[in-house]
């Protein structure tokens, strides 16, 4: 029984680390063509956009697969204009969260749970629901779908969470795309010629 129990650990940390590997890959994928064809899509900014909306859309709406929406913002901001890909990021991962609340609120069987981090989840909504939503869609953790699951298992008020989700997605975009396009150049410049070169190219 126990090494029954030591072989289902194994299989499911290996399982995770695929998962995120793949989520890793998705997330670069999405993330290429801004890189790869930025004078392209600034040509055509509106096409640009619909692929942020979309790509952070499937990003978020990928169940319990680790994709970062947040790369794809950051990219497609080297190619337009970056506040608009944050509002635009934002607009669609507002939309693709929607898909692990409606999974909760209606009950689904088949998703794997973790009882014991829903239950956790459970007493922190319970104290204040929308900042627990607002601080998980904000942080960097592979967490939010099991508390978009289980704010919609609780039944939590759509517009509350859907508002929460939003603002943190908005608000981790905007960190992240100030700080690498705006904070950072200038502490690259104190760095050796060929590191500025390197990431010149890229930003």
């Amino acid at each position: 029984m126990e090494d029954q129990q030591k072989n289902e650990t194994g299989a499911s940390k290996i399982k995770k680390a695929l998962l995120s590997l793949l989520g890793i890959a998705i997330g670069v994928l999405f993330s290429l063509p801004y890189f790869l064809f930025r004078e392209e899509i600034g040509r055509i900014p509106a096409l640009g956009y619909l692929g942020v909306l979309a790509s952070c859309a499937i990003s978020n709406g990928s169940l319990f697969l680790p994709t970062s929406s947040t790369l794809i913002v950051l990219s497609a901001s080297t190619a337009l204009n970056p506040f608009l890909c944050i509002l635009t990021g934002g607009l669609g991962a507002a939309i693709g969260e929607q898909v692990s609340y409606l999974c909760g609120r209606i009950g689904l069987s088949w998703i794997e749970r973790d009882p014991e981090k829903e239950n956790r989840i459970v007493r922190w909504l319970d104290r204040n629901s929308m900042l627990t939503v607002f601080l998980f869609a904000y942080l960097p953790l592979p967490l939010f779908d099991l508390v978009g699951v289980t704010a919609g298992a609780v039944k939590m008020n759509w517009l509350k969470f859907t508002g929460a989700a939003a603002t943190g997605k908005l608000l981790k975009f905007t960190t992240v795309v100030v700080y690498m396009r705006y904070m950072l150049p200038h502490f690259i410049g104190q760095l050796p010629e060929w590191v500025q070169t390197l990431y010149g190219s890229y930003i």
